[in-house]
Protein backbone atom coordinates (compact mmCIF):
# COMPACT_ATOMS: atom_id res chain seq x y z
CA UNK A 1 0.00 0.00 0.00
CA UNK A 2 1.49 3.33 -1.05
CA UNK A 3 1.43 6.15 1.49
CA UNK A 4 1.08 9.91 0.91
CA UNK A 5 4.20 12.01 1.12
CA UNK A 6 4.76 14.42 4.02
CA UNK A 7 5.38 18.16 3.78
CA UNK A 8 9.08 18.91 3.97
CA UNK A 9 11.53 21.75 4.47
CA UNK A 10 15.32 21.92 4.86
CA UNK A 11 17.79 23.08 7.47
CA UNK A 12 19.25 26.51 6.75
CA UNK A 13 22.15 25.92 9.16
CA UNK A 14 24.20 22.98 10.39
CA UNK A 15 23.16 21.53 13.76
CA UNK A 16 25.23 20.11 16.59
CA UNK A 17 23.64 17.56 18.92
CA UNK A 18 22.91 20.41 21.36
CA UNK A 19 21.28 22.95 18.99
CA UNK A 20 17.63 23.51 19.85
CA UNK A 21 16.95 26.85 18.12
CA UNK A 22 17.63 27.06 14.40
CA UNK A 23 16.41 28.37 11.05
CA UNK A 24 14.77 26.38 8.28
CA UNK A 25 13.93 27.18 4.68
CA UNK A 26 10.24 27.67 5.52
CA UNK A 27 7.89 27.24 8.47
CA UNK A 28 4.77 27.50 6.30
CA UNK A 29 3.54 23.97 7.11
CA UNK A 30 4.93 23.77 10.66
CA UNK A 31 2.90 24.41 13.82
CA UNK A 32 3.77 24.14 17.50
CA UNK A 33 3.49 20.49 18.60
CA UNK A 34 4.51 19.05 15.22
CA UNK A 35 7.28 16.48 15.02
CA UNK A 36 10.15 16.95 12.58
CA UNK A 37 12.07 13.90 11.36
CA UNK A 38 15.72 14.74 10.60
CA UNK A 39 17.27 11.57 9.25
CA UNK A 40 16.57 9.14 12.11
CA UNK A 41 16.15 11.77 14.82
CA UNK A 42 12.77 13.18 15.85
CA UNK A 43 12.42 16.67 17.35
CA UNK A 44 9.28 18.28 18.74
CA UNK A 45 8.45 21.88 17.84
CA UNK A 46 7.95 23.95 20.99
CA UNK A 47 7.91 27.45 19.53
CA UNK A 48 8.10 29.35 16.23
CA UNK A 49 9.63 32.68 17.38
CA UNK A 50 9.57 34.17 13.87
CA UNK A 51 8.87 32.90 10.40
CA UNK A 52 11.65 30.60 9.25
CA UNK A 53 12.88 29.72 12.75
CA UNK A 54 11.92 26.99 15.23
CA UNK A 55 12.72 26.12 18.82
CA UNK A 56 12.54 22.38 19.48
CA UNK A 57 13.03 19.54 21.96
CA UNK A 58 15.87 17.40 20.58
CA UNK A 59 16.02 13.59 20.64
CA UNK A 60 12.26 13.20 21.08
CA UNK A 61 10.61 9.80 21.63
CA UNK A 62 13.84 8.03 22.49
CA UNK A 63 15.71 9.02 19.33
CA UNK A 64 19.30 10.21 19.53
CA UNK A 65 20.18 13.88 19.09
CA UNK A 66 23.01 14.17 16.58
CA UNK A 67 24.72 16.60 14.22
CA UNK A 68 23.06 17.41 10.89
CA UNK A 69 24.39 19.31 7.89
CA UNK A 70 22.87 22.49 6.45
CA UNK A 71 20.45 21.64 3.66
CA UNK A 72 19.32 18.36 5.24
CA UNK A 73 15.67 17.61 4.44
CA UNK A 74 13.13 17.54 7.30
CA UNK A 75 9.85 15.63 7.18
CA UNK A 76 6.98 17.41 8.96
CA UNK A 77 4.74 15.06 10.97
CA UNK A 78 1.65 17.07 11.86
CA UNK A 79 0.09 13.94 13.42
CA UNK A 80 2.46 12.11 15.80
CA UNK A 81 0.60 8.87 15.04
CA UNK A 82 1.76 8.99 11.41
CA UNK A 83 5.08 7.45 12.38
CA UNK A 84 6.41 4.75 14.69
CA UNK A 85 9.68 2.94 15.47
CA UNK A 86 10.28 -0.41 13.83
CA UNK A 87 12.12 -3.41 15.29
CA UNK A 88 15.46 -1.92 14.22
CA UNK A 89 14.55 1.34 16.00
CA UNK A 90 14.32 3.17 12.69
CA UNK A 91 11.65 5.81 12.23
CA UNK A 92 8.91 4.23 10.11
CA UNK A 93 5.72 5.51 8.49
CA UNK A 94 2.47 3.92 9.60
CA UNK A 95 0.75 2.09 6.75
CA UNK A 96 2.75 -1.08 6.06
CA UNK A 97 0.82 -3.70 4.09
CA UNK A 98 2.01 -6.64 6.18
CA UNK A 99 3.74 -8.14 3.13
CA UNK A 100 6.72 -5.82 2.84
CA UNK A 101 8.74 -4.21 5.65
CA UNK A 102 7.50 -1.24 7.67
CA UNK A 103 7.51 2.00 5.71
CA UNK A 104 10.53 4.22 6.22
CA UNK A 105 11.39 7.59 4.71
CA UNK A 106 12.73 8.00 1.15
CA UNK A 107 16.24 6.61 0.87
CA UNK A 108 16.02 4.29 3.86
CA UNK A 109 16.29 0.56 3.23
CA UNK A 110 14.81 -2.62 4.64
CA UNK A 111 14.91 -6.36 4.03
CA UNK A 112 12.21 -8.99 4.26
CA UNK A 113 12.32 -12.54 5.59
CA UNK A 114 13.44 -13.87 2.21
CA UNK A 115 16.54 -11.67 2.10
CA UNK A 116 15.19 -9.28 -0.54
CA UNK A 117 16.24 -5.64 -0.10
CA UNK A 118 14.11 -2.56 -0.75
CA UNK A 119 14.59 1.20 -0.82
CA UNK A 120 11.80 3.70 -0.15
CA UNK A 121 11.26 6.06 -3.12
CA UNK A 122 9.02 9.04 -3.82
CA UNK A 123 7.07 8.62 -7.06
CA UNK A 124 7.02 11.50 -9.55
CA UNK A 125 4.17 9.98 -11.57
CA UNK A 126 1.67 7.13 -11.40
CA UNK A 127 3.39 3.77 -11.49
CA UNK A 128 2.27 0.15 -11.36
CA UNK A 129 3.61 -2.76 -9.35
CA UNK A 130 6.55 -4.14 -11.28
CA UNK A 131 7.57 -0.84 -12.88
CA UNK A 132 11.29 -0.39 -13.47
CA UNK A 133 12.26 3.06 -12.20
CA UNK A 134 15.31 5.31 -12.14
CA UNK A 135 16.21 6.72 -8.70
CA UNK A 136 17.29 10.37 -8.67
CA UNK A 137 20.90 11.24 -7.86
CA UNK A 138 20.08 14.33 -5.74
CA UNK A 139 19.57 12.48 -2.47
CA UNK A 140 15.78 12.96 -2.57
CA UNK A 141 15.14 9.45 -3.92
CA UNK A 142 12.45 10.46 -6.38
CA UNK A 143 11.65 7.80 -8.98
CA UNK A 144 10.40 7.88 -12.58
CA UNK A 145 9.74 5.03 -15.04
CA UNK A 146 12.96 4.07 -16.80
CA UNK A 147 13.54 4.84 -20.49
CA UNK A 148 16.46 4.78 -22.89
CA UNK A 149 18.98 7.56 -22.32
CA UNK A 150 18.65 7.74 -18.53
CA UNK A 151 21.57 6.63 -16.35
CA UNK A 152 21.91 5.85 -12.68
CA UNK A 153 20.52 3.49 -10.05
CA UNK A 154 17.58 1.29 -11.02
CA UNK A 155 14.89 -0.44 -8.95
CA UNK A 156 11.58 -2.26 -9.50
CA UNK A 157 8.47 -1.16 -7.59
CA UNK A 158 6.62 -3.78 -5.58
CA UNK A 159 3.34 -1.86 -5.27
CA UNK A 160 1.37 0.70 -7.28
CA UNK A 161 1.28 4.37 -6.38
CA UNK A 162 0.48 7.86 -7.61
CA UNK A 163 2.61 10.95 -7.97
CA UNK A 164 3.80 12.29 -4.60
CA UNK A 165 3.39 8.97 -2.81
CA UNK A 166 6.03 6.80 -1.16
CA UNK A 167 6.41 3.17 -2.26
CA UNK A 168 8.90 0.37 -1.81
CA UNK A 169 11.16 -0.43 -4.77
CA UNK A 170 13.28 -3.58 -4.82
CA UNK A 171 17.03 -3.39 -5.42
CA UNK A 172 18.22 -6.87 -4.47
CA UNK A 173 16.78 -10.38 -4.66
CA UNK A 174 14.10 -12.10 -6.75
CA UNK A 175 11.26 -10.01 -8.18
CA UNK A 176 8.52 -12.29 -9.50
CA UNK A 177 6.68 -9.86 -11.78
CA UNK A 178 8.72 -7.17 -13.53
CA UNK A 179 6.44 -5.67 -16.17
CA UNK A 180 7.68 -5.24 -19.75
CA UNK A 181 6.68 -2.93 -22.58
CA UNK A 182 7.77 -5.61 -25.04
CA UNK A 183 10.69 -7.72 -26.14
CA UNK A 184 11.71 -11.00 -27.62
CA UNK A 185 10.08 -14.25 -26.50
CA UNK A 186 13.57 -15.73 -26.92
CA UNK A 187 14.87 -13.52 -24.11
CA UNK A 188 15.03 -16.17 -21.41
CA UNK A 189 17.88 -16.43 -18.93
CA UNK A 190 20.32 -15.95 -21.84
CA UNK A 191 18.86 -12.55 -22.68
CA UNK A 192 19.41 -9.09 -21.23
CA UNK A 193 17.23 -6.28 -19.97
CA UNK A 194 17.32 -2.66 -21.10
CA UNK A 195 15.24 0.49 -20.56
CA UNK A 196 12.15 1.02 -22.66
CA UNK A 197 12.79 3.12 -25.78
CA UNK A 198 10.38 5.76 -24.49
CA UNK A 199 7.77 6.38 -21.80
CA UNK A 200 4.44 5.02 -22.97
CA UNK A 201 1.14 3.94 -21.41
CA UNK A 202 1.52 2.01 -19.25
CA UNK A 203 4.98 3.35 -18.46
CA UNK A 204 6.61 0.25 -17.00
CA UNK A 205 10.15 1.07 -18.12
CA UNK A 206 11.57 -2.30 -19.14
CA UNK A 207 12.34 -4.11 -22.41
CA UNK A 208 13.64 -7.67 -22.79
CA UNK A 209 16.10 -8.48 -25.55
CA UNK A 210 18.18 -11.38 -26.77
CA UNK A 211 21.92 -11.08 -26.29
CA UNK A 212 22.47 -10.46 -30.01
CA UNK A 213 19.93 -7.64 -30.16
CA UNK A 214 21.10 -5.90 -27.00
CA UNK A 215 24.78 -5.96 -27.91
CA UNK A 216 24.24 -2.98 -30.22
CA UNK A 217 22.67 -0.91 -27.44
CA UNK A 218 25.51 -0.61 -24.93
CA UNK A 219 24.16 2.53 -23.29
CA UNK A 220 20.84 0.80 -22.69
CA UNK A 221 22.04 -2.31 -20.86
CA UNK A 222 20.86 -2.58 -17.25
CA UNK A 223 23.72 -4.02 -15.25
CA UNK A 224 22.87 -6.13 -12.22
CA UNK A 225 19.40 -7.10 -13.47
CA UNK A 226 18.99 -10.61 -14.88
CA UNK A 227 16.11 -12.51 -16.48
CA UNK A 228 15.20 -15.65 -14.55
CA UNK A 229 12.14 -16.93 -16.40
CA UNK A 230 11.00 -16.90 -19.99
CA UNK A 231 9.07 -13.72 -20.78
CA UNK A 232 5.31 -13.99 -20.99
CA UNK A 233 3.68 -13.08 -24.30
CA UNK A 234 0.49 -11.57 -22.94
CA UNK A 235 -0.52 -8.00 -23.70
CA UNK A 236 0.46 -5.50 -21.03
CA UNK A 237 -2.44 -4.18 -18.97
CA UNK A 238 -2.55 -0.47 -18.25
CA UNK A 239 -4.31 -0.96 -14.93
CA UNK A 240 -2.86 -4.09 -13.34
CA UNK A 241 0.23 -6.26 -13.13
CA UNK A 242 -1.22 -9.10 -15.22
CA UNK A 243 0.43 -8.50 -18.57
CA UNK A 244 3.78 -9.00 -20.30
CA UNK A 245 6.35 -9.74 -17.60
CA UNK A 246 9.36 -11.76 -16.48
CA UNK A 247 10.91 -12.89 -13.23
CA UNK A 248 14.15 -11.02 -12.59
CA UNK A 249 17.06 -11.24 -10.19
CA UNK A 250 18.28 -7.88 -8.90
CA UNK A 251 21.79 -7.14 -7.68
CA UNK A 252 21.73 -3.35 -7.13
CA UNK A 253 21.05 -2.64 -10.82
CA UNK A 254 22.22 0.47 -12.64
CA UNK A 255 22.65 1.93 -16.12
CA UNK A 256 25.93 3.63 -16.96
CA UNK A 257 26.77 6.05 -19.72
CA UNK A 258 29.40 4.69 -22.09
CA UNK A 259 31.52 7.25 -23.93
CA UNK A 260 33.59 6.49 -27.01
CA UNK A 261 36.51 8.51 -28.30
Amino acid sequence: MAVPMFNTTTLSVALTAETNDFTVAATTNITVGDLLAIRNEVVKVQEIPVSGRVRVMRGYDGTEARAHVSGQRLFILANPHDAKRNAQQQLAIVGASGVYPDYLFPGQRATDGAGNEYVMVELSQTSYAGTTVLISRDGLFTAIPMFLGLTGSVAVTVEPGSSDEYVWAQISGLHKHAQLVGGSSLATSTGVLQPASSVSTPAVGLFAATTSLASSVQNGHIYGMFIVSACSSATTSATSATGYFAEVWLNYPFVQRICTS
